[in-house]
């Protein structure tokens, strides 16, 4: 019978391979590689009753990026497969009728019986055709199921009883119980309190080839220890080479409980450090000026290479500069100044401030500040050589309610802007919050909180599709991480226009259970995704909760949520700056009647965030304005 077979490709098509191959194993058509955005034709010559196998693969990676084959009998498409994004190679069927019939085992008595069978292939197996004893060893594992492949999990009286039955064996003992393998004897450095049979493990120190030099150093140790019970033991070793030999991680010079600090320990250098213990070689010492000696210190905590910052005299011009830090670091610089006022410009490229880090100038007259850009992308502090220097003025909103609100500024400068719909704003924000559904659903659930005049809405799924709508839904194929973006453009009456772009990566992997395997076990189908209203109550089903109350609003401190739950669940408080960051995460369960939770901002910068309060399927927002 003459078919027609085609196969079809999107992106990394070189990578794509397929080969035909017929009952006896000899392959009618392969390929490896193909062009990007191609269809390929083939005609096929097939026998009737004959069953072809489909072998499909990627030679770099996993799937075919959306690509898949087809084929056509008598005009007719009678067969279609595709390789799943999570597998390297995957095998499908065909004939001149279609996709191939099941075979399987037909027989209901047997262990492996298929239902869906059609052929039976000779695999039916027998309770009575095993040749086991009556041994006791239980074993835990997954019985043969025709359908499915495997079934749920459950206890055979011994590996035998399971093998014979196809079962795969997960673990030596009983379901629910399994037998530990590990270090049984308590003198032994990894001693495990958890084992119940021992497998031969046990290391003790006299067992590594160390010297007896005393170079004390603290050292993390993993396993169940004797010290601790609880998987994580904080041990002095005599040296680094006991430390190392049993595998802890060290974690500081000296003992644990009385740690060597690094630092300078020279009391005429600029940076002397009392409490250091060692010193580390970063001594600063006055350099020979005919001004006034200066250090630098700049102190660096997370996201430091985002950090810069420059230094100009009264006239305007810079006298030094730094930028490029690690994290959690100590930088030193020393300089000559003249007598004057001086301008630091702190900046950060990322737009959240410094996030801990910090500069302290200072001289042989002791400390002349400590500085830090607390948010924002730039700020300025002024520090004076024998002169008395004002801080400069900042222009900017200074209103707490405004939208471009700016805790540093000043002097208002006009700019502010709010959310009040009058057409005369330019100003628009692209935001929205993803979590998964807590009821068990298959479904990530995503809130507009973008706001703008007259919107146009411009979703990018990350996997290929979009959509323009506001509210979308769309299903996934696979478990990801796919980054989900979402793009707004505002337009108002006056011609103005503004667009913000907000992404954020959402995946299975959001869903309580799920493994590599899929959630709690079960295979893995891909998921939803629903795009709702950002309406304060953004309900998803029945409303668990009522009376949504935040106060006080704006606050200084803490601010008290206040609701009525219609029963008992689990739920979440979540605090997010307006670059959709986490910035705060409450889970707790809620009690069924009024419910008041006391939410902690005294560590939050000064700014607005998005309250969101999710219980079961029902969800709440509000901004809250930090003063």
């Amino acid at each position: 019978v003459l078919a027609q077979f085609y196969l079809c490709t999107f992106d990394n098509g070189a990578n794509v391979d397929i080969e035909i191959v017929d009952d006896n194993g000899n392959a009618i058509y392969s390929q490896s590689g193909f062009n990007n955005l191609e269809i390929m034709y083939l005609d096929l010559c097939l026998e009737e009753g004959i069953c072809y196998t489909v072998n499909m693969s990627n030679s770099e990676e996993t799937g075919w990026y959306g690509g898949y084959w087809w084929l056509n009998v008598n005009g007719v498409q009678t067969a279609t497969d595709s390789l799943d994004d999570d597998l390297a190679s995957e095998t499908g069927s065909l004939g001149t009728y279609g996709s191939c019939p099941v075979e399987g085992c037909t027989d209901s008595g047997a262990i492996n019986y298929n239902p869906e069978a059609e052929i039976d292939n000779g695999s039916c197996i027998f309770i009575e055709d095993c040749e086991c004893d009556s041994t006791w060893a239980p074993v835990c594992a997954l019985p043969l199921d025709g359908v499915n492949g495997f079934g749920e999990a459950m206890t055979f009286d011994n590996a035998c009883w399971a093998e014979c039955q196809g079962a795969w064996i997960i673990y030596d003992g009983e379901c629910g119980n399994p037998t530990i393998y590990g270090c049984t004897d308590p003198a032994a450095i990894n001693y495990n309190a958890s084992a119940t049979e021992d497998d031969g493990s046990c290391f003790y120190i006299e067992d590594c080839l160390c010297d007896s030099i005393y170079a004390p150093v603290c050292g993390v140790l993993w396993g169940d220890s004797t010290a601790t019970g609880n998987g994580l033991d904080t041990l002095t070793f005599d040296n680094e080479c006991f430390a190392l030999c049993v595998g802890a991680w060290i974690i500081g010079d000296g003992p644990c409980d009385d740690p060597w600090i690094y630092g300078c320990t020279d009391p005429d250098a600029l940076n002397y450090n009392p409490e250091a213990t060692n010193d580390d070689g970063s001594c600063q010492y006055p350099i020979d000026c005919d001004d006034t000696a200066v250090l630098l210190e700049i102190s660096t905590n997370v996201w430091s290479d985002e950090i810069s910052w420059s230094i100009a005299d009264d006239s305007g011009n810079v006298v030094v500069s730094g930028s490029g830090y690690d994290d959690n670091s100590m930088y030193y610089e020393s300089l000559c100044l003249a007598d004057g006022c001086f301008t630091i410009e702190m900046l950060d490229s990322f737009g959240d401030g410094w996030n801990g880090g910090s500069m302290t100038v200072s001289s042989d007259d002791g400390e002349l500040g400590t500085f830090t850009l607390a948010t924002g992308s730039i700020g300025e502090a002024v520090f004076g050589i024998n002169a008395e220097c004002a801080d400069p003025d900042v222009y900017g909103c200074t209103d707490i309610l405004a939208l471009n609100y700016n805790p540093a500024a000043t002097i208002d400068d006009g700019s502010c802007f709010y959310d009040n719909g009058g057409g005369d704003s330019t100003y628009c924000e692209a935001f929205f919050i993803a979590f998964p559904d807590s009821m068990g659903d298959n479904t990530i659930w995503a809130i507009d909180l973008s706001w703008g005049e007259n919107l146009e809405y411009a979703w990018d799924f990350g996997d290929g599709a979009t959509s323009t709508e506001q509210y979308p839904e769309h299903t996934y194929d696979g478990d990801g991480p796919f980054n989900l973006c979402l793009t707004i453009n505002s337009g108002t009456p006056n011609g103005m226009t503004c667009t913000s772009t907000y992404c954020e990566e959402i995946s299975a992997d959001m869903f309580p259970g799920f493994t590599d395997g899929g959630i709690n076990g079960a295979p893995s189908q891909g998921f939803q995704l629903n795009v709702i209203s950002d309406v304060a109550d953004a309900v998803l089903e029945e409303e668990l909760f009522s009376s949504f109350t935040v106060y006080p609003n704006p606050t200084s401190g803490n601010v008290t949520i206040q609701f009525d739950a219609l029963q008992a669940s689990l739920g979440q408080v979540q605090l997010f700056d307006l670059q959709g960051r986490q910035v705060v995460l409450d889970s707790r369960t809620f009690n069924s009647g009024t419910n008041m939770v006391s939410l902690n901002m005294a560590d939050v910068e000064s700014g607005i965030y998005i309250l969101s309060l999710t219980a079961g399927k029902t969800s709440k927002q509000q901004r809250i304005v930090r003063l």
